[in-house]
Parts: C-alpha cells; sequence; structure tokens
C-alpha cells in the first residue's frame, strides 16, 4: 500500500469517473482509510501512555542525577562536568521531544513552535551523542595516558570543549528554523531534501561519534589486555584488576544498549526515504514507533550506565532522599 493513497483518496471522487471498476477501487481504498484511521487512533492512545512513563522515568532520573551532582558531590571533577552536561541535554531533549511528539499525534503546534520544537530536539539529539564521545574521550585520557593528559585535562578546556561542541551543533541545525522538511504546514515536502537530511543525520548524528567512542573503547580495553601487571596476588594488583573489568563490563554495556536504542529508527529512517512503497502500512507504522522509544529510552538510562554503578553516586542519593523525608 502506497503511503501517500491513505492522503489521496479524499480527492479521488473529484478525479475518477463512476465507472463500477472505479467505484469498486474507490469503495476498497475508502475501507483501507477508516481501517488505517481507527488503527492510529488506537496507536495514538497507546503511544500517549507510553511516552507519559517515558517522560516521567526520564524526568526523574535525569533530576536526581542533576540534584545529587550539584547537591552531595559538587562538580569536582571533568566527569562530573560532562555528566552533568549529558544530563541537562537529555533532560532538554525528553521535553522538547515529548512536545513534537504530541505535536504529530494531536497537531498542537503552528508552524513556527512546530519548528522551534524540532529544532531543539535534534540539537539536543546530538549533543547528547557528543557529550557521550568526550566521555568516552576523558576516559580514554584517563585510563591509558593518566600522566600525559594531566597539563590538558583540565576542566576549563573541558568547559570550552563542550561550548565549542554546542555552537557547532546550534549552527549546524539552523536551517530547520527557516526550512523544516517535518513542518510543511504550507509548503509541500521535497523528498530530496528529507532524503539528504536523513543521511547527514545518521552519518554525523550516529555513525561518526559512534565510530569515535568504539576507536576510543577500543584503546582502553586494548590498554588493559596488553597491561602487564607482576604479582597478581597482591592487593593492588588484585583491586586493579577488579577495577579494569568493572570498566570494561560498563563500556561494553553502554555501547550495546546505546546501539539497540539508535541504530534501529537510523535504519528504518534510511529506508524510508529510499522508498515509495510500504507493503504493510500498520506494522511500518508499529515499527517505527517502537523505535522512536526505543531512541527516547537511551535518554533514560543514561544517567543509570554513567553515574548508578558508582557507590559514590549510590550514597548520594541514599543523602537526597534521607533530606526530603
Amino acid at each position: 500500500m502506497k503511503m501517500e493513497s491513505i492522503e489521496c483518496t479524499n480527492n479521488y471522487l473529484l478525479k475518477c469517473s463512476t465507472t463500477p471498476a472505479t467505484t469498486t477501487r474507490l469503495y476498497e481504498e475508502s475501507e483501507k482509510v477508516k481501517e488505517y484511521l481507527y488503527f492510529r487512533e488506537s496507536l495514538n492512545i497507546v503511544l500517549l501512555i507510553v511516552f507519559g512513563l517515558i517522560t516521567v522515568t526520564g524526568l526523574v532520573g535525569n533530576i536526581l542525577t542533576v540534584t545529587v551532582i550539584l547537591q552531595h558531590k559538587g562538580i569536582k571533577s571533568i566527569t562530573d562536568i560532562l555528566v552533568l552536561t549529558l544530563t541537562v541535554t537529555d533532560i532538554l531533549f525528553i521535553v522538547f521531544g515529548v512536545l513534537g511528539i504530541l505535536d504529530v499525534l494531536l497537531y498542537m503546534f503552528d508552524d513556527l513552535w512546530c519548528r522551534l520544537v524540532d529544532y531543539v530536539t535534534f540539537a539536543c539529539s546530538y549533543a547528547s551523542m557528543y557529550m557521550l564521545v568526550l566521555i568516552s574521550l576523558d576516559r580514554y585520557l584517563a585510563l591509558v595516558h593518566p600522566i600525559r593528559s594531566m597539563s590538558f585535562r583540565t576542566k576549563r578546556n573541558c568547559y570550552i570543549l563542550i561550548l565549542i561542541i554546542w555552537i557547532f551543533i546550534l549552527l549546524g541545525n539552523i536551517s530547520m528554523l527557516f526550512e523544516n522538511p517535518f513542518c510543511p504546514l504550507k509548503e509541500v515536502r521535497e523528498e530530496s531534501v528529507i532524503r539528504i537530511y536523513y543521511i547527514c543525520t545518521f552519518v554525523f548524528e550516529f555513525m561518526l561519534p559512534l565510530l569515535v567512542m568504539c576507536i576510543l573503547y577500543g584503546h582502553i580495553l586494548k590498554s588493559f589486555h596488553n597491561a602487564n601487571i607482576p604479582g597478581v596476588n597482591t592487593t593492588i594488583s588484585r583491586v586493579r584488576l577488579i577495577s579494569n573489568r568493572r570498566v570494561i563490563k560498563i563500556v561494553t554495556i553502554a555501547m550495546t544498549l546505546l546501539i539497540i536504542c539508535r541504530l534501529p529508527l537510523n535504519m528504518l529512517s534510511l529506508y524510508q526515504t529510499f522508498t515509495t512503497y510500504v507493503k504493510n502500512i500498520h506494522m511500518f507504522t508499529t515499527l517505527y514507533w517502537v523505535f522512536v522509544c526505543m531512541f527516547f529510552l537511551n535518554c533514560c538510562i543514561n544517567p543509570i550506565l554513567y553515574r548508578f554503578h558508582s557507590s559514590t553516586f549510590r550514597n548520594g542519593c541514599r543523602e537526597v532522599f534521607r533530606c526530603k523525608t
């Protein structure tokens, strides 16, 4: 079934003659439209519930992370700066992303607000990925080159690097404020523009940062594997070995979940831009929204991955809850 056939069915009476064959086809298309609209109404109800849960879960986890860092721990390290920036970025992504979802489901905003919401959402999505790249770079320098990196691995340089990344991201996505292919209330969507956009998003928002992270984490794992630890039975060596294993475990889980959460939507979006025919529109629509939910879940699990494994952070969470009770 062609995706645009649903939108065009209502205009068939103006374009088609009233022959028996045309009448039969019109009736079949009309039944498909009714079936699809009923399917979308049911799906929208489910999506509103699911995204409500995602919003609550994501905001609670990320706001808790910000609270613990600012009130209990304080910004004591570069890791704190990066995790705090990532957490605030994820909060903005969840808020504006869910507003964008509500606009798709309920048509809440006019053209200007649609452009603004999409601009902030996509900018935060880029920023979230590149904050993960900076966290990977920080861990690489701290674990592989701890002495050599002390001179330039400073808070000041970290703030400067974060600022530069945000400037590039905001400028790189600024065209969405003027020619956003996803808010065409008056203009017609151009397939070539959407295709270029999705390709650029796949390369620069997903594949490039993922490749950089894989290279950095690969060097970390290689350095652990090649490390010559004398006296495995000594206490220091055992502690170092346990610490290395914990880092390897966290890195493996983080990269696996990142790929699981973000790759499906990127691949489906690319597929959608290169095809005009979908055999099962119900299945395609369902898969699309499942992958969107998975994409949002990545921002919900970031604080768990990058902070809740730390005993210091868990103690800070306990202190926060004790103060509230």
